[in-house]
């Protein structure tokens, strides 16, 4: 008979050669096909996705070019020029902002600078010039020859150069004015006999030189430099003069042969006078570089079409839907777009409005053509409406009311303003000025000395003394005493011995001179005015009356004190270091306003933080107006020197600046200075107006123009958190999601399939103890009657 076991083997036991892993491998893709292929799909079509927004961004970044283009307005106002020959009038070059039109310039003088050089003659540029300070004033003289007066030109600052140890030489004079960058050159010339100093301004008459030295009266000779209503020692090579020219039989005066500002953005240089030639200068528009930007924006335009179809729209080459073509964000982009085309641009009420209206029209498959009759009338006739349409275009209705700048953010459209209030310049009234400060400022001024009785060394060489023997203690302008030890040695006469003293006195800094007149010792201040003095006292000497100085007497200076008008400044906030005014001669008081104006201005603690005054006189009164509008802009002196309260400053009266107030549109805008700011998160937020004082009323329209329009709608695809990092940024986070499935779904899947062979392995158990029950029936069989096999 059959094995039973035998037949259950063969259908399910180990001895059937059925492979148990395979199967459950098997078993376990079956299961997990279905997921797996929709996560597959799902990734695939989101890397397709990005690839296809790398593709937009490429393409938009194309179009972007065409459209910054169109917004620069660079692009539009190129001008071509032509011209008459001259060697007196040389065009140098024409901007963008330059008026269109026919000029006709005749020159009649060129500009000239002021030229002075050196009464004095130099031995050897190394030669000492005396010590003090030169101040040099700009301005204009008369036209005498020599001139005799000079008015201060109000807008340029003085400087003062000083002359000390360090640079007391022509070749150290030389420098300072050099280095004081003030627009004026010195240089050293040699006139074959000896050596001058030669200074020029810069040209223009009102750039004339007048200078004033204050002598050191220790080491005079600074004033050999003098050039001034007062005292003319430096010999006038040129006067300095103004260029003057015609445009167009309208009389115009330049400082400066380099002229800018006679039309905007035309240069040219005044080579040599030249009157009754006349030079002609046609300015045209070169609408080529326009047109040609137009047409190729519309040509960029239609490539960006044809270069995103295969992710937006069909694939042409295998006519599948791209994978961006249900996506919102490329449909959201393809919509702004065409909006952006078809619309008006916002602000532009009248002319061309529109692509539209000057001959750009969407064909029915989204592309753009142009209407050739349409589009070269728009150029042709009205090139001017043009660029109103593609470049941001500001304007007031008031010269007073000045667009400053326009941020972004701010909307196209027209804006109401209203001032209110003006802004106001801090300032301070002075009270009256001391009648004689004009007298009083130019009275004579001399040093302090000290001259001692005739000397009565008996002989000179002093090597035999030991320090100490010799001496004395000096006090200048006041000061504490100061004791002067003259060292033991063989001196060639009084002379000598003077040397060795000055060495003693520069050697503790004692701000005086020794010399000996030939009879005896007279010490100097380095000083001038009332305080400066010399005091000699302790005299040591080996035989009495040898040096004379204790028998000597006294000699106060006379004059105003360098510091008796010193006074410190508040402006703007920023505390000024001292100021002095230098004592002498000024012609008016209006010349004394300029020079405190010029000490102010130059002060380095005020430069550095940018604050500056104009300094003004008024019947009898100074006036100090700060340079700044605002409620932070305020002036306040205190004075310091023993005749400030001369100047009437200190006790003035002080007003403070005040901010401009306003509305726009009807609402309250924000005054910083001069400067009207619209309310925050209003449509106007970003506009920056500049109020003049009396502005009433303005309307301030504005316009981005279509070139800014369609630039600010492509930066907001791709600028760095734009909609498309957005977009790619959900795009990445879903496919970390999608990570997160398929390591979900691997885990899920070995651990059916873990299951499965666990069965697996159960069932091949209960086969093999079938297959062993098998064997041991059999056995019994075979034991049984009849059914052995052997019957």
């Amino acid at each position: 008979m059959d094995s039973i076991g035998g037949n259950i083997i063969s259908s399910l036991g180990a001895g059937s050669g059925i492979n148990s892993t395979e199967i459950v491998g098997q078993l376990r893709d079956i299961e997990k096909a279905p997921r797996q292929a929709q996560i597959d799909s799902t990734k695939e079509n989101f890397e397709a996705q990005i690839s296809d927004f790398g593709l937009l961004r490429g393409a938009l970044s194309t179009l972007q070019d065409a459209a910054q283009l169109l917004a620069n307005t660079e692009t539009f106002n190129s001008k071509s020029a032509s011209f008459t020959n001259s060697d007196a009038f040389i065009p140098v070059s024409l901007e963008e902002d330059t008026p269109v039109g026919e000029y006709a310039f005749e020159v009649i003088d060129v500009a000239k600078s002021h030229s002075l050089s050196s009464g004095a003659v130099f031995a050897d540029p190394t030669d000492e010039v005396g010590k003090g300070e030169l101040t040099l004033n700009f301005g204009s003289w008369d036209k005498g020859l020599p001139p005799t007066t000079f008015t201060q030109n109000t807008d340029k600052d003085a400087v003062t150069i000083t002359i000390d140890d360090d640079n007391n030489s022509l070749n150290g004079l030389r420098d300072a004015i050099n280095e004081a960058d003030v627009g004026v050159s010195a240089s050293i010339v040699n006139n074959g006999s000896g050596y001058q100093l030669l200074i020029t301004s810069e040209s223009g008459e009102t750039n004339q030189l007048s200078l004033t030295a204050v002598e050191d009266g220790g080491a005079p000779g600074l004033s050999a430099f003098d050039f001034n209503q007062t005292t003319q020692n430096m010999v006038q090579n040129q006067q300095g003069q103004d260029a003057q020219l015609e445009i167009n039989g309208l009389a115009i005066t330049r400082s400066s042969n380099v002229v800018d500002d006679v039309l905007p953005g035309f240069e040219f240089n005044l080579a040599k006078a030249d009157p009754g030639n006349i030079v002609t200068v046609t300015i045209s528009e070169d609408k080529a570089g326009g047109e040609q930007a137009v047409r190729d924006f519309v040509e960029a335009y239609n490539l960006f079409l044809e270069a995103i179809e295969p992710a937006v729209g069909t694939d042409p080459e295998t006519d599948e839907k791209g994978s961006l073509d249900r996506d919102p964000t490329a449909r959201g982009l393809e919509s702004s777009l065409k909006s952006v085309l078809a619309n008006n641009v916002g602000g532009l009420d009248s002319g061309f409005t529109s692509l539209g209206s000057i001959g750009i029209r969407t064909a029915l498959d989204g592309s753009l053509e142009i209407n050739e009759e349409f589009f070269s009338r728009a150029f042709d006739e009205n090139y001017g409406l043009v660029k109103d349409l593609f470049v941001p275009q500001s304007s007031s209705s008031s010269d007073k009311v000045i667009v400053n700048s326009v941020r972004p953010e701010a909307a196209p459209g027209t804006y109401d303003v209203v001032i209110t209030q003006d802004a106001v310049k801090g300032l301070l009234i002075g009270n009256a000025a001391a009648g004689t400060l004009l007298a009083d400022l130019s009275a004579p001024r001399s040093e302090g000395s000290f001259s001692g009785a005739a000397s009565a060394f008996a002989s000179t060489d002093l090597s035999a003394a030991v320090p100490g023997d010799y001496g004395f203690d000096v006090a200048i302008d006041g000061g504490a005493a100061i004791s002067i030890v003259l060292p033991p040695a063989a001196y060639a006469d009084e002379n000598a011995i003077a040397a060795a003293l000055q060495v003693q006195f520069d050697a503790a800094s004692v701000a005086a001179d020794i010399v000996h007149n030939g009879s005896e010792f007279v010490v100097t201040s380095r000083s001038q005015g009332g305080d400066s003095s010399v005091a000699i006292s302790a005299v040591q000497e080996l035989v009495p009356g040898e040096f004379g100085l204790a028998a000597g007497s006294a000699t106060a200076g006379t004059g105003p004190n360098s510091n008796d008008y010193d006074f410190a400044i508040s402006v703007d906030g920023e505390t000024s270091n001292i100021i002095s005014l230098s004592p002498g001669n000024y012609a008016s008081n209006e010349e004394l306003a300029a020079h405190i104006q010029s000490q102010i201005n130059n002060d380095s603690a005020l430069k550095e933080k940018g604050a500056d005054v104009e300094v003004i006189w008024d019947t009898d009164h100074f006036v100090i107006v700060s340079n700044a509008y605002g409620s932070r802009s305020n002036v306040s002196v205190l004075g310091a020197g023993a005749k400030a309260g001369d100047l009437g400053l200190a006790g003035g009266t002080t007003q403070a600046g005040r901010d401009v107030a306003g509305t726009i549109n009807g609402e309250a805008g924000f005054g910083v200075g001069q400067v009207l700011l619209p309310e925050l998160n209003s449509p106007g937020a970003g506009l920056s107006l500049i109020i003049e004082p009396g502005a009433t009323t303005s309307t301030v329209t504005y316009s981005r123009g279509f070139g800014e329009e369609l630039n600010q709608l492509i930066d907001s695809y791709l600028e760095t958190n734009g909609i498309f990092a957005t977009r790619e940024a959900t795009i990445n986070q879903e496919l970390d999601d999608l990570e997160e499935d398929q390591t979900r779904l691997d885990a899920r899947s070995e651990a059916f399939y873990d299951r499965m062979l666990a069965q697996f392995l159960a069932m091949e158990r209960i086969v093999s103890s079938l297959s062993s029950s098998g064997s041991a029936l059999n056995d019994i069989g075979n034991r049984l009657p009849f059914t052995a096999q052997s019957n």
